[in-house]
Formats: C-alpha cells, sequence, structure tokens
C-alpha cells in the first residue's frame, strides 16, 4: 500500500515539474539569445511549440548557397561572420564560435533531397536574407523546375551558370522591392533577357550587373534594350552592342535622369565613332579615352566601354 502510494506522489510530482514554456516570452527570448543559429535550428525539430516560438524569431542567417558541382549538393548557410568545426544534427557540420561568425555546411545525395532541405530552411517566416547565392554546373533545368515555392526575402541574388531562358522561375520566387541587387553569370550563344525584364523583381530593383560565364562562346552577346536599364542606380553589364540608337537613348535619358548613380557598360565590339559622335557632333578622328558632360553626369568612353557616373 505504502509503496503504491508512493508511486501516485512520484507521478504526481513529475505530471506538476514546470516545462520550458512556463516561463515568462522574455525569457525564453533570453535563453535563445544565448544559442547559436545552428543550435535554434535543431531546436525547431524537438516540438511544435519551439519550433513556433523560434519562427518568431529572426533566425540570424544572412548569407545562403546552393552549391551543385560534380554530383555533390550542397546549402551553405552563414551567419553575420565566420568561424571551429563540429558535427550538427542536420546531416551536415559548422565552424562556429558563439558570438561570433557561424557557417553551416549541408549535405545531400541528391538534388531532390537537398531542394527539399532548402525548401524547409526557405519556410522559416521571420527570414530575411543579405545574399543568397546559386551557383550549379549541372541539372539547370531540374533546379529551374523544382526550386522552392517560398517568396523568399532577400536583398542580393547572385546566380551563375544558367542560361537567361532558366532564371526567369528562380528570380520570381523572390519578393519584389525587398530584392535590391541582382546580380547574373549567363551562358548561351544569344541572352535574351524579355522575361525577366518584365518580371516585378527586376522592376523594383536599385542595382543590376550582367556578364557572360567565363566558358560562354565567343558569339555570345546581351539583348536588353537600353532603356530597360535606368531605372535603375546602379548597373553594370557586358558583351552588348552600343548602336547610335542606344547613345541617342543614354543622352536622352541622362537629360532628365535622377536615380542613376553609375553605369558601366562593356561592348563585345570596339565603339564606333558615331556612337561618340553622339555626345560630341565636333568629335573627328580616333580616340582613346574621351569624357563629355551631360546634365549632372559625366560620360567616358573608350574603345569597348561607355561609363556613366554621377558628378553631383
Amino acid at each position: 500500500m505504502a509503496e503504491k502510494l508512493t508511486i501516485e506522489l512520484d507521478s504526481k510530482k513529475s505530471s506538476d515539474a514546470p516545462s520550458l514554456f512556463d516561463m515568462p516570452n522574455r525569457v525564453l527570448h533570453e535563453i535563445m539569445d544565448n544559442v547559436d543559429p545552428i543550435n535554434r535550428l535543431v531546436l525547431r525539430k524537438v516540438c511544435r511549440k519551439l519550433r513556433n516560438f523560434l519562427d518568431n524569431r529572426d533566425p540570424c542567417f544572412k548569407h545562403v548557397e546552393l552549391s551543385i558541382y560534380n554530383n555533390s549538393y550542397w546549402i551553405h548557410l552563414h551567419s553575420e561572420c565566420w568561424c571551429s568545426t563540429r558535427n550538427t544534427g542536420l546531416g551536415g557540420y559548422c565552424t562556429n564560435n558563439f558570438k561570433n561568425p557561424v557557417l553551416m555546411r549541408i549535405s545531400r545525395n541528391s538534388l531532390n533531397e537537398i531542394l527539399r532541405v532548402l525548401e524547409d530552411f526557405l519556410a522559416i517566416p521571420k527570414l530575411e536574407i543579405d545574399h543568397f547565392r546559386i551557383k550549379a554546373a549541372m541539372f539547370q533545368e531540374k533546379i529551374e523546375n523544382r526550386f522552392p515555392n517560398s517568396k523568399i526575402c532577400a536583398r542580393r541574388l547572385e546566380i551563375g551558370d544558367f542560361c537567361p531562358s532558366q532564371l526567369t522561375p528562380i528570380i520570381s520566387r523572390f519578393e519584389p522591392g525587398f530584392l535590391k541587387e541582382i546580380s547574373i553569370e549567363w551562358y548561351g550563344n544569344r541572352a535574351d533577357f524579355r522575361e525577366i525584364y518584365d518580371l516585378e523583381q527586376w522592376k523594383q530593383a536599385k542595382s543590376i550587373i550582367i556578364k557572360p560565364e567565363s566558358y560562354s562562346t565567343s558569339h555570345s552577346y546581351l539583348n536588353i534594350p537600353i532603356e530597360q536599364l535606368f531605372h535603375l542606380s546602379h548597373f553594370d553589364i557586358s558583351d552588348v552592342t552600343i548602336s547610335v540608337d542606344d547613345a541617342m537613348k543614354i543622352r536622352n535619358i541622362l537629360l532628365k535622369s535622377a536615380s542613376l548613380e553609375y553605369a558601366w557598360i562593356y561592348s563585345r565590339e570596339p565603339i564606333l565613332l558615331e556612337v561618340v559622335k553622339v555626345f560630341d557632333e565636333s568629335f573627328i578622328g580616333d580616340f582613346t579615352t574621351s569624357e563629355y558632360k551631360i546634365n549632372q553626369y559625366r560620360v567616358t568612353v573608350d574603345e569597348k566601354s561607355l561609363i556613366i557616373d554621377k558628378t553631383y
């Protein structure tokens, strides 16, 4: 009888033991402030209550990279900075010294598996990324078709090794307006960006960098109407042809532009003298580098490039 009573009392004590969630939210937040970002990801998998609590906090990962090379599938998650290696319970390992940088590398054996991991990570509601990088030397079409459907809050998108037709479904996943910078390294013979510059992500961006991959064919060139660039504050584009019509549009836009701060346009072919004459009708002969003032802008033209910067 006494033994049965003891068991019942012990059971009562156990059931009445306070849980983590009996603590005030302020205390819980202070505890989580002292848990590094890697362990917060682990804690999200403990129970639904912890997941919901942590999903209302910034997960603190600011740099994300999806890397696909030679049948290797990686996601790299970075916090503000860098730093020693340890195992995690998430199928990867990380370098970490708390209150300092955190780098986590997650590896999987197939593209589908790594994209599922990425989709789960991107579903964190408060996730705001400074830099999202995608580099893929293979399976570009599969990535395009299976990229997570979450709306991604990232300030800068860097994407390489894709042809332009594969970029639209990926770029469209990023939150327009929140996405400020887009950097693209493309491959192919002719880069038609028509679908991309019709996206709200392009229209609301502040900075665009577009250049061909180093291994693109020598005949590759970029086809973007020049007027699709001048809503930006900065742009840097390579492998274009600068026509007289383009030069006239640039001159006319600069006479009324207020948003552009800096632009660099690299031409695949030497710039025609007729293009220079758009900026200086009296120009005669060869040139190395010439500068012209248009409204509040300085236009610098040399053999293969045209640079525009605001002079203030």
